[in-house]
């Protein structure tokens, strides 16, 4: 069965040992994810075997995986983190001969479970270079040849096997990795067998360490508000020049937006830019900053109410709290989340009618039946995107160089009306011709790009 689209032939399984061989370096943890193997195919009963695996990446064929481990009716269930090495979205799927359960943060990104054998689209989840995100994965192999790859499309890069040193797993929950060698069959043919149908349910040890799901915000918070710490009353206010004010005197007003799968957008009302961790900061004191939305982690808040219409405000990226501390302490930051009043946020609606950026009945010029436009164009760093819907429509873009390889994504997903902007980072892209197809419902629309860094360019003249 195949779980997911990929190459025509996996890929040989990654050695026990080839987290040792990596270089990256995650404390507390140890590389690799915890593997539970089962001698049976529903994940019942007590795991016969508990080890690190390098990464869901095997090719046993019609041997066993362990010679505790029986040849045919087994399963196995891989937990831990994932490292992103780069800011943007990943597509994620599963080769496999059989059947699959995927979760990434949580959210459950692919189901073979129930063995129809349907073929589901490619998960997209967009992470921040640095973050580690929560990673759960069952398989489930019943006669004949057992193979499972765990695969990635990483931003710019083709689908692969996620390597081994991008995993972590926590070091006290592993026990002695053991991997297939050769001669295998002969080693486990004793242990090969057709176990009884299982009855039991998952042992609630193995249970216990499963994936923690994140718990969403309460719908109504989504609108215009002002924000004020509980313990000093002071609104939120994080300094930039260009954030619009109509009175000086006036706490800033904040529009919270939902951003999907629990967490929200917290964006200056009247401009573009929204609350952030400064440079995707996991430490304890890390300032705020505002910046264009790019899909970072370091950009998506969780609301949690905590009674007496106060919320606390935790970053995605670092599981850390908005902190009110003192001006001599740093002000406003991030630190750990403690549930002290600092830690708490009362959200104020703003009921006058605060002027938007712009609206449907403000008509965008661009290409296309959705006035797409890009600008600046020539860009070197960034460039806005900008299109105009007038109904809720599901909306993606890929952006191609000039020998039309993907080098940026994103989410392709349903958006309201009115008009929109989003932030492109180009910083990273070498200077060429670039095009990006954005893509609203059935309808793409093309719009060339040029990015062009001027340093490079007087580099490449000098030489």
């Amino acid at each position: 069965m195949l779980a997911a689209t990929g190459n025509a032939h996996p890929q040989p399984w990654l050695p026990a040992d080839e987290a040792e061989k990596t270089s990256l370096v995650v404390p507390g943890n140890q590389t690799g994810l915890t593997a539970l193997y089962f001698n049976s195919s529903t994940l019942a009963g007590k795991p016969v075997l508990q080890r690190r695996d390098a990464a869901p990446n095997f090719d046993w064929g019609k041997d066993a995986a362990a010679p505790t481990i029986s040849a045919d009716y087994f399963s196995v269930r891989w937990l831990g983190w994932l490292i992103a090495p780069t800011t943007g979205s990943y597509s994620f799927s599963v080769r496999a001969d059989e059947r699959v359960r995927l979760w990434i943060g949580g959210q459950k990104v692919l189901d073979t479970w129930d063995g129809t054998g349907q073929l589901q689209p490619p998960a997209y989840i967009t992470l921040a270079a640095g973050e580690t995100t929560t990673v759960k994965m069952e398989y489930h192999s019943e006669e004949g040849n057992a193979h499972v790859q765990l695969q990635w499309l990483p931003p710019g890069q083709a689908r692969q096997a996620i390597p081994g040193q991008f995993f972590s797993s926590e070091s006290g929950d592993v026990v002695a990795a053991t991997a297939p060698g050769t001669g295998a069959k002969q080693q486990n043919a004793a242990a090969k067998r057709k176990p009884a149908p299982a009855t039991t349910q998952p042992a609630k040890t193995a249970q216990a360490k499963a994936v923690p799901t994140t718990m969403p915000a309460p719908a109504e918070l989504a609108g215009i508000f002002t924000l004020k710490a509980r313990t000093t009353g002071q609104p939120l206010a994080v300094a930039d020049e260009h954030q619009p004010s109509t009175d000086a005197a006036a706490a800033p007003h904040w529009r919270i937006e939902p951003a999907g799968q629990g967490y929200y957008r917290i964006a200056v009302q009247g401009g573009t830019k929204v609350l952030e961790v400064l440079g995707s900061s996991s430490s304890n004191g890390a300032a705020l900053n505002l910046w264009p939305y790019y899909s970072g982690n370091n950009q998506l808040w969780q609301i949690k109410e905590v009674g007496d219409g106060y919320y606390t405000l935790v970053a995605k990226h670092s599981q850390k709290a908005l902190t009110a501390k003192a001006p001599a302490e740093g002000g406003v930051q991030q630190w750990r989340a403690n549930g002290h009043e600092d830690q708490q946020w009362r959200l104020d609606p703003v009921k006058e009618k605060v002027t938007q950026p712009a609206t449907t009945s403000t008509p965008l010029m661009g290409n296309g039946t959705y006035n797409v436009s890009l600008s600046p164009n020539p860009a070197n760093s960034l460039s806005q995107l900008r299109y105009q819907l007038p109904d809720a429509i599901p909306v993606g873009w890929v952006l191609y160089d000039a020998r039309g390889i993907v080098v940026r994504t994103s989410d392709y997903r349903r958006t309201i009306s009115g008009v929109h902007q989003q932030t492109l980072m180009l910083s990273a892209l070498p200077n060429g011709n670039y095009q990006l197809h954005l893509t609203v419902g059935t309808i793409t629309t093309t719009q060339p790009i040029l990015v062009r860094h001027p340093l490079a360019e007087t580099q490449a003249q000098a030489e």
